[in-house]
């Protein structure tokens, strides 16, 4: 459901913000023209981006607009994103996706999709998904060691995109 009205700031965490009528989307980007950037914080859903989608992307001023790739099931998706994206004038330093880990893939697929993304030279976010139910951060639950997870392997491919790895531009 739409927020009638919402605080004036560039900043838009909404993971579904797609998911929402095309006049609404219209509102928010109609908002954000006027600042100098803008921030789409949330996992942007590629299945659901529209060339519309892109142009409205393109015309504000240093948009940051992070994808979410969680699986590779979903990269036909994600390309078509990508591509619509680019054609509309977004620039590729201003690209990023989230890859979530460890929520019903196993440490090789997960590396497989983070080295994916990267292939295509756009910044790769990995993040670890935490049971609604954890009491401890980045903890591995067992469903997540029944697909290969151990604590050794989550920091292995966390750290190796976030700290080794150059940002790509």
């Amino acid at each position: 459901m739409a927020l009638p009205d919402w605080p004036d700031f560039p900043v838009i965490a909404d993971n579904n913000l797609l998911a929402n009528s095309v006049a609404h989307f219209d509102r928010v980007c109609d908002r954000l023209e006027k600042h100098e950037w803008s921030d789409f914080n949330q996992g942007t859903d590629a299945r659901l981006l529209t060339e519309h989608h892109a142009e409205r992307f393109a015309r504000l001023k240093n948009p940051t607009i992070r994808l979410a790739l969680d699986s590779m099931s979903y990269v036909e998706a994600w390309d078509r994103a990508l591509e619509r994206l680019l054609q509309a004038g977004v620039a590729k330093r201003h690209i990023r996706t989230y890859a979530l880990m460890g929520f019903g893939t196993s440490p090789e697929e997960s590396w497989k999709v983070c080295e994916y993304i990267e292939s295509k030279k756009i910044k790769v976010l990995p993040m670890w998904f935490h049971e609604l139910t954890a009491l401890e951060r980045n903890i591995v639950t067992d469903r997540q060691k029944e697909l290969g997870w151990n604590d050794y392997e989550r920091r292995k491919l966390m750290q190796w995109f976030y700290q080794h790895k150059k940002a790509v531009e």
